[in-house]
């Protein structure tokens, strides 16, 4: 026979619950991505043991006017490329919206530089045309990720994707900025 104490019940029940700390669905951007510090232009991170890695982008190229032929050529030197350069890479692949903040500051200036109604006009048409493409374009771009357990082994790598690639791809680093940034767009992507 069980032994059923009702007092103790119910101070068990009035007792305050510790609440249990609620456990995300999605890891933290740290533990996904663990960045320990940015030294010579390499991303440092620690997944196990300490590892670098360049970002670097790559010129982009406009597939859709190429004939049959270049396209199989393309095609072929991008396998030749994935054959000859042996070392782990990443290859992401991401749209933006269109940025010309710059250009509507100076058309705004030339606009309100501007004299006589045609020159005034035109100046309010380009400025309309700008914000219409910022609003409503996007760009696509990739970048590379190339790794390397430490500084020397990484511009190895480098230097053997440019020899790999040479033909294939024009590679350009990031600046510590650009490759922050990068990493912020890569970790913040949700809604």
């Amino acid at each position: 026979m069980m032994n059923f104490d009702i007092a103790l019940q119910r101070e068990q029940i009035a007792q305050p619950q510790k609440k249990k700390a609620k456990r995300s669905l999605f890891p933290s951007a740290e533990k996904v991505y663990p960045i320990v510090a940015m030294e010579n232009g390499a991303v440092v991170t620690k997944i196990g043991t300490q590892e670098y890695s360049y970002f670097l982008h790559k010129e982009a190229r406009d597939l859709t006017n190429l004939s049959e032929k270049e396209y199989v050529d393309l095609t072929n030197r991008y396998w030749e490329f994935h054959k000859n350069y042996p070392h782990a890479f990443k290859e992401i692949y991401l749209s933006f919206n269109e940025v010309n903040k710059r250009q509507q500051e100076y058309t705004l200036y030339k606009l309100n530089k501007a004299r006589g109604r045609q020159a005034i006009e035109g100046m309010r048409e380009e400025l309309e045309k700008l914000k219409g493409v910022e609003a409503h374009y996007t760009s696509y771009q990739s970048f590379m990720v190339l790794y390397g357990t430490s500084i020397l082994e990484l511009e190895e790598h480098y230097k053997h994707l440019l020899r790999a690639g040479n033909e294939l791809f024009h590679f350009q680093k990031l600046s510590e900025k650009m490759t922050k940034d990068l990493i912020f767009t890569l970790n913040n992507t949700g809604g």
